[in-house]
């Protein structure tokens, strides 16, 4: 069983660097944590960790959609996962791993973010604030997993993969206002 699963995670590694499925995502959190750090260039206080870390907090769960449309739209938009399914004879197992891929991705996501804006800011100012990004990952994290598995959902429930997008997209900006 650990082999089929491990087969799967190859599969799905190779297709996202073949079809460099997360280039424009991964590049756009780049740019943005440069510009996040270039904004706070000024600021040396104890405290820049934390402004760093929040000005990251509306715009994060909008890079969710990525690693869900990888291992959830795509394969149920495109009836790929019929096979993984035919093979595998247990859809709670495929369905855990796409669900625990989706959210380790995540979670990656969430820490390149925050660890490349803080390395981006100790570039330009000379200050280091990785303990208190790495603090705030660790306390918003089970936010973050709700709010990924959510995505998860989302993707998996609808049938077209832009009706994902706007319906994610309309919720994440929708819990930013409250």
């Amino acid at each position: 069983k650990r082999v089929i699963m491990l087969n799967y995670l190859k599969a799905d590694c190779y297709r996202i660097r073949k079809e460099r499925l997360s280039l424009v995502s991964l590049g756009l959190l780049i740019a943005f944590a440069i510009l996040f750090a270039f904004l706070y260039r000024e600021d040396h206080s104890n405290q820049v960790g934390q402004s760093l870390v929040m000005v990251w907090a509306s715009l994060l769960p909008l890079f969710f959609v990525t690693p869900a449309k990888i291992f959830l739209g795509e394969d149920l938009t495109n009836r790929t996962i019929n096979n993984i399914l035919v093979k595998s004879q247990n859809r709670l197992k495929v369905f855990t791993y796409k669900w625990l891929m989706t959210l380790v991705v995540t979670w990656f996501y969430i820490l390149l973010a925050l660890l490349l804006t803080a390395f981006a800011h100790q570039m330009f100012t000379g200050v280091a604030s990785y303990q208190t990004v790495l603090t705030y990952f660790l306390y918003q994290l089970p936010i973050y997993t709700v709010i990924a598995s959510l995505c998860a959902f989302i993707f998996a429930f609808f049938d077209k993969i832009y009706q994902s997008y706007m319906v994610y997209i309309i919720i994440a900006l929708l819990f930013d206002q409250l």
